[in-house]
Order: C-alpha cells, then sequence, then structure tokens
C-alpha cells in the first residue's frame, strides 16, 4: 500500500513533500527508500513471526490452561528493522 500512496504523491507532483513510510520492507520498498522517495520502511520478520507463534501454541498445550473465548490476546513484541537509506 505505501507503494500506491507512493506513486499518488509522484503523480501529484509531491515528492519531497510529502513522508510516506511503509511496513512491508518488500525488495520494491526498500528500492524506493535508497531511491530517496520513500522516507522509510520496516522490514518485519515473518519467520520469527511464526515462530514466536509456535512457541506461545506450545506453551500452551504444555500448561493445559483455556483461555476465554473473550479474553484480551497477548501481544508479543518481535524485532523489526527500520530502514531509511
Amino acid at each position: 500500500m505505501a507503494l500506491g500512496a507512493m506513486q499518488a504523491v509522484k503523480n501529484a507532483g509531491k515528492l519531497g513533500q510529502i513522508l510516506v513510510v511503509g511496513t512491508d520492507g518488500d525488495p520494491e520498498a526498500v528500492a524506493s527508500v535508497k531511491a530517496g522517495e520513500m522516507a522509510a520502511t520496516v522490514a518485519q520478520d515473518p519467520a520469527e513471526v511464526g515462530a514466536e507463534s509456535l512457541r506461545q501454541l506450545l506453551a500452551a498445550l504444555k500448561t493445559g490452561k483455556q483461555i476465554p473465548l473473550n479474553a484480551d490476546p497477548a501481544y508479543v513484541a518481535v524485532n523489526s528493522k527500520l530502514i531509511t537509506k
């Protein structure tokens, strides 16, 4: 979505006037940052997100504790990398 926003900024002739930051960290977004178009992108680690999910699942299975359906979700931080140049 950030790449689409970046294209809209270019089409409007506002490059350098509007900051666009994305959360994909994909190669096209990194290239846009390096080209001086997007201000930044955040590279998430999908493998670590999956691994942490499995760790949480195994921990829940080991304890046998039931989690109510209406319980607030637990938030677990997974490292990301901010790419700015």
